[in-house]
């Protein structure tokens, strides 16, 4: 049911007319206005910018030498480890390597950035009150990422250190860190710093 509509043996084009004109209903718009409702993509970072009243601010895309490639439209719109969309022509792939806020620049490489651990902070422990001594673990930092082998340290007040068998890509900060002893999870907190 829909808005008390019986949607009993309406076939998938026929629900999805109805979706779509409850959605259009409420809305007051076609579907076809609908982007800036339901972002996709890049719509995503621009519909947050907007939504929080931040300004876009163009700034310089660098490589780590400091050499100037091009212009970016707002850092908003760049992750670490992001390949596509930069805008830069190279013989080889670049990758953002690091955002530097301040200076409201993107810096890139020509090799994905990799990191020997991280700093978590903001931890919950779920299956534990607190870790006293070093523990070898299995830590997820990013959505699609398999989890990798750890050593998660005691925390020092909110932080912990956690370093990786084998340095990973793209660890970036504001992302999650879940961390795990086989399939339990231990606990996570928010990637604060990448080592």
């Amino acid at each position: 049911r829909l808005a008390g509509q019986d949607l009993t043996g309406l076939s998938e084009k026929a629900l999805q007319k109805v979706r779509g004109n409850r959605i259009s209903m409420i809305f007051q718009e076609p579907m076809s206005a609908l982007n800036p409702v339901f972002p996709v993509g890049r719509q995503v970072a621009e519909a947050l910018r907007l939504r929080f009243g931040a300004e876009a601010r163009p700034g310089e895309v660098v490589d780590t030498q400091g050499n100037v490639l091009g212009r970016h439209d707002g850092i908003h719109r760049y992750t670490i480890g992001q390949r596509r969309g930069l805008g830069i022509a190279s013989h080889q792939p670049l990758y953002v390597s690091r955002i530097d806020a301040a200076n409201n620049r993107i810096v890139v490489s020509h090799h994905e950035q990799r990191s020997k651990g991280l700093v978590a902070s903001d931890l919950n422990w779920t299956a534990v009150d607190r870790i006293e001594q070093p523990l070898e673990v299995q830590v997820k930092i990013r959505f699609r990422h398999k989890e990798t082998d750890a050593t998660v340290y005691p925390p020092d007040g909110d932080q912990t250190r956690i370093l990786f068998k084998k340095p990973q890509i793209s660890v970036t900060p504001g992302q999650s860190a879940v961390i795990y002893a086989d399939d339990t999870v231990l606990g996570g907190g928010i990637i604060h710093t990448a080592l």
